[in-house]
């Protein structure tokens, strides 16, 4: 096979990947837009929508815990057989997060929803929280074994499937049961359903995920890849708390309802984009750590995947900067133009977020956790700053997402140039 018919065909092998994930994200984060169409009239802003953000918010932030110590490394790992103990590592520290999070709700949970004015439903609802956070340990372990080996479809089905059990749970109990926070017990069955699944299918295709692996096995590798338990857990932690730190100031400083409407808005703008960028992410990342392993660079696919993400990207960011009122309010009703105040702000940071966010894959790459950790410690301390200055200064919401956008923006363009850098590395045409 000469040099061009080996380019072209990679070129292909890069695109149908991207096209088979492309449609199981584009109907998983379809369905969950679509249906806000009739939930936010099934449910309400405050009672319903805070909750169920403060809910997310949580198991974000813990699941980072359980999943950033050795889940990337299962992608990663030099060998199949240290694949699979990094997978076994993973289930167990997501175990024990799982666990803790349980003992801290049983002594601290009143006093922590009361510092963050969490409303009276919640306070039964938070139980679901440890055991959400397990299942979505369990989602990303297998998550990163399929994609390894290249199982695109497996990871699409599976997200499709999740995705519509989640919307009709949501609808069933919004129609039926609407003192049952429906939004979180049908985001919950979705989580617990799919993982269940994916877990079944990986185990059963797979065999050599079965294989006998000895403590000293797993410790020695554990060892081995300890840089992602030192320097990616803290950073991956910081990076969420960070991410999800509107939703526990927006709770305790501002309205129920200006959280429900920051939810809405930052759900809505993820959701459709991720259609794209998540699909392009997730092969890339593989397609780059193995081009990084067999030519000592991901020179070529960094730049080219960059360039894909940024066509598609900035228009739809365009619009809802020019639009963002007018498009909640058309969509939702008047009462959510609101949400498109946010959802405009938040564009300043979702634009080079949706572009860098999977190419800073290269830090993992390239183990770059402690670079990765340092600039993790300035966005905490930073984030805090700008929304204390955003709410002493002004006391709005719109000054402290501004704030908050504009110095995530500049972190993800020290990312790109960083990321490139690395991709670079031993590149003859560089």
């Amino acid at each position: 096979m000469g040099l061009a018919a080996l380019r072209n065909k990679l070129r292909e092998d890069f695109t149908k990947s991207i096209l088979t994930v492309l449609g199981g994200s584009t109907v998983s984060l379809a369905l969950p837009l679509i249906s806000t169409l009739w939930l936010v009239r099934l449910y309400d802003a405050a009672i319903d929508f805070a909750p169920f953000a403060l809910y997310t918010s949580f198991c974000a932030t813990l699941t980072a815990f359980g999943n950033s110590h050795y889940t990337n490394a299962i992608l990663v790992a030099d060998n199949e057989k240290e694949s699979v103990s990094m997978v076994r590592l993973t289930m167990f520290i997501n175990i024990i997060v799982a666990v803790v999070s349980l003992l801290l709700l049983v002594v601290f949970r009143v006093q922590l929803l009361d510092f963050l004015h969490a409303g009276d439903s919640f306070y039964t609802m938070v139980w679901l929280v440890p055991l959400t956070v397990l299942l979505m340990g369990v989602n990303a372990a297998f998550t990163q074994w399929a994609y390894r080996f290249k199982q695109f479809k497996r990871v699409a089905v599976n997200r499709v499937m999740q995705a519509f059990i989640t919307v009709f749970f949501q609808t069933i109990f919004g129609i039926l049961y609407k003192n049952l926070q429906g939004l979180i017990l049908g985001y919950f069955i979705g989580q617990f359903i799919s993982a269940i699944v994916l877990a079944y299918r990986c185990l059963h295709n797979d065999p050599q995920l079965k294989a006998p692996i000895t403590v000293p096995e797993l410790k020695k590798d554990a060892k081995k890849y300890n840089i992602f338990f030192r320097f990616q857990t803290p950073a991956d932690i910081i990076n969420v708390f960070t991410q999800q730190m509107p939703s526990f100031l927006l709770s305790r400083f501002a309205t129920a309802a200006s959280l429900g409407y920051y939810g809405q808005a930052y759900r809505l703008l993820v959701a459709p984009s991720s259609l794209i960028t998540g699909a392009i992410a997730d092969v890339f990342r593989q397609q780059a750590n193995q081009d990084y392993r067999e030519k000592g660079n991901a020179s070529a696919i960094f730049m080219r995947t960059a360039r894909m993400l940024a066509a598609i990207m900035i228009l739809p960011c365009l619009a809802v900067a020019i639009a963002g009122p007018w498009i909640f309010g058309f969509l939702f009703g008047a009462e959510w133009a609101t949400a498109g105040v946010y959802a405009r702000i938040l564009v300043i940071m979702l634009l080079p977020k949706f572009i860098v966010s999977p190419l800073s894959y290269m830090y993992i790459i390239c183990r770059k956790q402690v670079e990765d950790f340092f600039i993790h410690i300035y966005i905490l301390l930073s984030t805090f700053l700008v929304f204390y200055l955003g709410y002493t200064l002004y006391g709005t919401v719109e000054m402290m997402l501004l704030f908050f956008s504009i110095n995530y923006a500049l972190i993800y363009v020290l990312y790109f140039f960083r990321s490139h850098r690395f991709a670079k590395k031993n590149d003859p045409a560089a």
